[in-house]
């Protein structure tokens, strides 16, 4: 979390940069799905519904522009100390809570057997396995909230740019590299503007 709280901050201060985010999975590089569940609606053991999973940091839709449709999107104030929340997209909200205001409703989501997360906003439907894709039902968790050990560990970092974002590419790299200067892998420098 501190790497990316870090590595946000810098890149968002670069000229150019309209918006920095930081997100377990890009649209159409991998998947990972996750069971849930949605409070009041019980279903039988070994048929829980899954969604599409994607733990991201405050500032995701509006890098990857995805519109906000209902309630809020994250922000500063989606820590760890704070309530558990979620964002789902369009899909799931009509499937699981039709011609119904799913704003303030609770869901489980994976192994959080304990915690009940609440909905706090509505974002358009996104294409998230494919182009050719249907569009599923899809489950946002804000980074600090995050419970999957792995999500933090396989992320991106997207970023909204004027102009060419291939201009930028240096810059990222290089404060990319003033946050972690021990990357001898390079993993960290791999950057380059989407397809």
């Amino acid at each position: 979390m501190q790497f990316f709280d870090r590595a946000l901050t810098k890149i968002q201060a670069l000229p150019g940069v309209q918006s920095a985010a930081g997100t377990f999975r890009v649209p159409m590089v991998g998947f990972a799905t996750v069971t849930f569940s949605v409070q009041g609606k019980p279903v039988p053991v070994g048929q829980a519904p899954s969604a599409d999973y994607r733990a991201i940091s405050f500032d995701y839709f509006r890098a990857m522009g995805i519109r906000l449709l209902k309630g809020r999107e994250f922000n500063e104030r989606d820590n760890a100390e704070a309530f558990d929340a979620v964002i789902v997209n369009d899909e799931f909200a009509g499937r699981y809570w039709p011609g119904e205001d799913p704003i303030g409703k609770r869901l489980q989501v994976g192994t959080e057997l304990t915690r009940w997360r609440e909905v706090v906003g509505v974002v358009g439907n996104a294409r998230l396995a494919g182009l050719e894709a249907k569009v599923d039902p899809a489950i946002y968790i804000p980074f600090p909230q995050n419970s999957w050990p792995n999500a933090l560990r396989n992320s991106f970092i997207v970023v909204r740019t004027i102009g060419d974002p291939r201009n930028l590419i240096p810059a990222i790299r290089r404060e990319l590299r003033s946050v972690d200067p021990d990357d001898d892998d390079g993993a960290l420098l791999r950057v380059e503007p989407a397809p």
